[in-house]
């Protein structure tokens, strides 16, 4: 069996002696396995070996270190459970902890999280390894999941959903030919009608117990007029923990939008896509001049995933690709309507009729009385969604692209 602990004091649960191994040892350039290195850095530590599903992917290892299948590593680790300590360096908790729960057998082995060691760290452990607002930005999200994992099993009646996208607009300033959010095919694009998505929100939350993260985006998020509207409803919301603001940096929003995010539990998180992002340094000062929470980053680790395709996988690759999808928990409300994720939002869109019933919630036809456990078999009864079939994939393991690069008129949607 194996438990999940994500409270606890580091300097107390990994000393010299500890042997150390880290689950997942990842890709990208901001990927939890670099955040693992810089926290164990911090107290003079090193990594004894990473564990991965995809050890053979690394035959060199990784950052000077091996990489072992998770039936090496569990053989090791439960020889001597005294002195071997297990880090998922990932967010996938259910299935790393569903892995080495069937491998443990009768032992019972405590697999810790990142989220402590946030403590620890500083710019000097991080340099060289990942930039400070990317690592707090990405132990932010570990710590949601992380929780969100704990809840479930702590009270298995209660709905907690650890993120959701609201997707404000189709209308961006830029013309990316690989936006995952697909705005590069829309040739008439639109925002959402404020009423419509706020009672469908509304409803939403009314469903729920609690959100871990309300993420607004676009397009360009700053481009849709009710913004502030929508962000006094969120915070009007006990429910709602966090609040993200996801902005390329080409404009500054008027005053009255900075003075509606500025709130502790809002954080405006800018891409920065150098030339592109054209207002960045003034959007930066306004912030800061304001006393808003924000993080800078340039793009991180764009991938084959944005275009619109027949895979042709079987139903057992489907399943393994939406099992490894790193979206496949993060809720899209668009135009009224709830989808399992951002593809599958904009796919619907894109493509009227195409999309099977039982894959998106319309709050405007839904009865309020069933609406809860409406919702409850939508998140849980599917191993995979149909637009699953017209996706390359969401994960690491995809070929990356080059980021932003820009088109000069919409992309001709594909037949499918």
């Amino acid at each position: 069996m194996a438990t999940l602990q994500n409270e606890f004091e580091p300097k107390e649960v990994f000393t010299d002696s500890t042997k150390i191994f880290l689950y997942g040892a990842g890709t990208g350039a901001s990927s939890y396995s670099l955040i693992a290195l810089a926290a164990l850095k911090s107290m003079n530590l090193k990594p004894y070996c990473f564990i991965d599903d995809n050890n053979q992917n690394y035959p060199e290892g990784f950052k000077g270190y091996k990489v072992i299948s998770p039936e090496a590593g569990i053989e090791e680790i439960t020889q001597d459970p005294e002195h071997c300590r297990l880090i998922i360096s990932s967010n996938y908790f259910s299935s790393i902890l569903g892995r080495l729960s069937a491998l443990t057998d009768d032992h019972n082995l405590q697999a810790f999280t990142l989220s402590p060691f946030k403590q620890c760290v500083n710019d000097e452990n991080s340099s060289g390894l990942i930039s400070r607002s990317d690592l707090e930005r990405k132990l932010m999200a570990h710590d949601t999941k992380a929780q969100q994992y704990l809840r479930s099993f702590a009270n298995k009646d209660a709905l907690h959903v650890p993120f959701l996208d609201i997707q404000l607009t189709e209308r961006c300033t830029l013309k990316c030919k690989d936006c995952s959010n697909l705005m590069q095919y829309y040739s008439k694009p639109v925002a959402s009608d404020f009423k419509l998505l706020a009672s469908s929100l509304e409803s939403f939350l009314n469903t729920i117990d609690l959100l871990s993260e309300a993420r607004l985006l676009g397009g360009e998020p700053f481009l849709y007029k009710e913004i502030n509207q929508v962000i006094k409803l969120l915070l009007g919301s006990a429910k709602v923990k966090n609040i993200i603001i996801y902005t390329n940096g080409t404009l500054v929003p008027n005053i009255d939008t900075i003075c509606s995010l500025r709130h502790p539990n809002i954080i405006v998180e800018i891409t920065d896509y150098g030339k592109l992002s054209r207002k960045r340094d003034d959007l930066i000062n306004v912030l800061v001049d304001n006393g808003v929470n924000y993080i800078c980053h340039k793009p991180q680790n764009w991938t084959d995933s944005a275009r619109i395709i027949n895979n042709g996988l079987s139903e057992v690759e489907l399943k393994q690709m939406y099992s490894a999808c790193c979206v496949n928990d993060v809720l899209t409300l668009l135009h009224g309507k709830l989808f399992h994720c951002p593809f599958s939002a904009n796919l619907f869109n894109l493509y009227p009729g195409k999309t099977p019933a039982d894959e998106y919630i319309d709050f405007g036809s839904l009865e309020t009385t069933s609406m809860r456990s409406h919702l409850v078999d939508f998140l849980y009864s599917k191993p995979y969604l149909a637009a699953c079939k017209n996706c390359l994939g969401r994960d690491f393991t995809q070929k990356l692209v080059e980021p932003a690069l820009q088109i000069l008129k919409p992309l001709e949607l594909p037949v499918i």
